[in-house]
């Protein structure tokens, strides 16, 4: 799996915060609190993303190992 390198991205018109993040890292749970960390400006922000912010999309973020179950001993 390849890393990737941190981005900045100006918001357009619909765009809304999950989706973005699901487009960018494949997931939300954990890459959203990064992003949210990364940028002050969401603070207050409703669903809908204001048109022209300015994001920063933070470097790969690290994907927790899968627990493994055992069904039977």
């Amino acid at each position: 799996m390849a890393l990737m390198e941190a981005i900045t991205l100006r918001t357009a018109e619909g765009d809304v915060l999950d989706a973005l993040v699901h487009a960018r890292y494949g997931r939300t749970d954990g890459p959203l609190e990064r992003v949210l960390a990364a940028n002050p400006v969401l603070e207050g922000q409703g669903p809908a993303l204001d048109i022209g912010l300015i994001l920063t999309f933070p470097a790969d973020v690290a994907t927790p190992a899968p627990t493994r179950r055992r069904l039977w001993n």
